[in-house]
């Protein structure tokens, strides 16, 4: 396993290991949507609090050559692999709407709930997924469909 602790040191988020910190750790894997995930075991969950955290643990990850997963609300079956590390997006959970020009800016950590109900106090709608707890991550990575996809066919 890899020593954490250059990453540690200039993160603002959290490094969990099982080593460290088992309960803590299990909790991560319990938190995972998809129980056929459950039963693999990542190296490390990194819990990043700012777009500088995703960019150190990225390099971290590729200077060591370790495989990572991305995951917002963990609910696809690609938030968790076995020896990985696990980069959790969902603590950059913001959702802005610029209602003059009709955009939207989306954190990596939100879930389509969050989108729809900021969009929805100003009148606007969003063709991401059809269930509130999907990760907008996840939604935009992988794809899905919508609400609006029999009607308009608007989807991810």
């Amino acid at each position: 396993m890899a020593d954490f602790s250059p990453l540690k040191a200039i993160l603002s988020g959290s490094v969990i290991l099982k080593s460290e910190n088992e309960k803590a750790y299990q909790q991560e894997v319990d938190e995972t949507w998809n129980a056929a995930t459950r039963t693999r075991k990542p190296d490390a969950f990194i819990r990043v609090a700012t777009v500088e955290d995703v960019a150190n643990t990225v390099k971290f990850c590729v200077q060591n050559e370790r495989e990572m997963c991305v995951c917002a609300a963990k609910s696809n079956e690609f938030a968790l692999a076995d020896g990985a590390v696990v980069i959790d997006l969902s603590d950059l959970n913001t959702v802005t709407v610029d209602v003059e020009r009709k955009v939207v800016l989306v954190g990596a950590g939100a879930k389509v709930g969050d989108v729809d109900k900021e969009t929805a106090r100003h009148s606007l709608v969003t063709s991401l997924g059809s269930y509130s707890e999907l990760g907008v991550t996840g939604v935009t990575l992988l794809g899905g469909t919508g609400f609006f996809e029999q009607i308009a066919w608007l989807f991810c």
